[in-house]
């Protein structure tokens, strides 16, 4: 089964209570953003199909969560992550992008940019293809026409990976 290991560490009240946090983890971000949001760890398990206990699991740090879970978390939790994706993609393509540190995101899609700048080409490649079938399975025609895209692009990346990997 495939998972994204985003090694968290447990949260403490004082570090929940500051302004500027590019030290958590993802994961505790997205724990902070459920309950600002009002969601219990239950309602989450709930509408992304875990249990209480394996949200609870990854919000700690102690286990790790399916890719597909975490991309349907992202959905519940109103993050776009195909609006991430081709935020990437259109700096990666677009000649004379920039490539700065900042890209005037929410400092969650910078979180989600750097996860996926820094994986290896094997699990970049799964994370787009599973990316890029989700956007396929949506009914709105924007979403699988920016999948179609995604698919044009990295069509010959993701071929290299699986030769490299």
């Amino acid at each position: 089964m495939d998972t994204l290991n985003l090694g968290i560490n447990t949260i403490d009240a004082e570090r929940a209570n500051e302004s500027a946090q590019p030290e958590l983890p993802l994961a505790e971000k997205l724990a902070i953003l459920a309950k600002a949001k009002g969601y219990s760890q239950s309602e989450l398990a709930g509408q992304i199909d875990i249990s209480r206990v394996s949200i609870n699991r990854f919000f700690k740090g102690r286990s790790s969560i399916r890719t597909k879970d975490l991309v349907q978390l992202l959905k519940v939790l109103d993050i776009d992550l195909e609006e991430v994706v081709n935020q990437k993609l259109e700096n990666a393509v677009r000649p004379g992008a920039a490539k700065s540190a900042s890209r005037g995101l929410d400092p969650v899609y910078e979180d989600l940019i750097s996860v996926i700048e820094h994986l290896d080409s094997k699990a970049k490649k799964n994370v787009f293809e599973q990316v890029i079938w989700w956007g396929r399975c949506v009914l709105n025609e924007p979403a699988r026409k920016a999948s179609d895209r995604l698919y044009t692009q990295l069509n010959p990346s993701l071929n290299a990976a699986s030769v490299a990997g």
